[in-house]
């Protein structure tokens, strides 16, 4: 079961950084206050607006092998659910 949810968080991972890219290209913003500045901070070291996009989905990414090696289903679910939330809230601000 947790690799299951490994590999779902992981797939939530791709579908936040699409849909996120897409609610900023169609005049859409970061919510996440940290995000921003991380994303400030990251544009100015490195010339690429997206680079704070690729770090946080590494940073989620381990934290979720983190959690799927320490066996934490519990915390495990609720990192997907809270994923779960942000593609939908993000595919609404696509339309």
């Amino acid at each position: 079961m947790s690799a299951a949810l490994l590999a779902l968080l992981l797939g939530l991972q791709v579908g936040d950084a699409y849909t996120t890219v897409r609610v900023i290209q169609n005049g859409g913003r970061e919510a996440n206050p940290v995000l921003i500045w991380v994303a400030k901070v990251l544009a100015n070291v490195t010339n690429s607006p997206w680079a704070w996009l690729v770090l946080k989905t590494i940073f989620v990414s381990c934290v979720g092998v983190f959690l799927y090696m320490n066996d934490a289903v519990v915390p495990l679910v609720l990192v997907d659910l809270g994923y779960i939330a942000v593609v939908i809230h993000n595919i609404k601000e696509m339309k």
